[in-house]
């Protein structure tokens, strides 16, 4: 009579299945492991650059102390506002009794790639006008209305205001800032640019690029 092997077998059985249980348990920690530096990294350079993939932001969005900071040109937005024109009282520099003045402002917004706002930048004027001619520069300042810290705001690339007396004059500034990450290094820059163009009836116009 042949001896029985139903033990062995089940003892095998038993530790194939053991076996395939380990790999079951460690493949899904293997999945969710948190990304690498280097991948961050990678994936922040390419979104900075407008290349990055639904891989790319999925990545991103897995560690959102991260993605909350990186900036994604492609969400800038541009946001302009002016006045309804004021007649001026008392001694205000160089406007005459004829004058009225008036203000405008143009903001440039970056936003993250999970929408939060890194930094919001803006040009501000304020003119004299008179219906015939711009008369006078009243004010004219830019303001960094939001920095998350990541935005390091250097000099001025152009910053200038054409004379008044004409018509229509106009204001130019543009910064340098460039963007870092602690751990993850610095993508790149941004040169925000405004124009505001202001005219003799109060009324303003604006060009940007970002």
């Amino acid at each position: 009579m042949k001896p029985r092997r139903s033990g062995s077998r089940r003892l095998i059985t038993t530790l194939v299945a053991v076996a395939l249980g380990v790999i079951a348990l460690a493949a899904p920690a293997s999945a969710t492991a948190e990304p690498s530096t280097a991948q961050l990294s990678a994936a922040i350079d390419r979104v900075w650059h407008e290349r990055a993939t639904d891989a790319d932001r999925a990545l991103l969005a897995r560690v959102p102390e991260v993605a909350k900071r990186v900036v994604d040109p492609a969400k800038t937005t541009v946001q302009f506002e002016r006045g309804s024109g004021n007649r001026p009282t008392g001694e205000l520099g160089t406007q005459t009794a004829q004058d009225e003045y008036n203000w405008a402002y143009v903001r440039v917004n970056y936003y993250s790639t999970l929408g939060f706002t890194v930094y919001s930048y803006r040009q501000y004027v304020e003119w004299y006008y008179n219906y015939n001619v711009v008369r006078a520069w009243k004010n004219r300042y830019d303001i960094v209305d939001y920095n998350d810290g990541t935005a390091n705001f250097g000099a001025y690339l152009q910053n200038f205001a054409n004379p008044p007396g004409g018509t229509v004059t106009s204001s130019v500034m543009q910064r340098q800032v460039h963007h870092c990450l602690a751990t993850y290094g610095c993508p790149g820059w941004s040169y925000p640019y405004t124009q505001i163009n202001v005219f003799s009836n109060g009324n303003a116009t604006y060009s940007s690029y970002v």
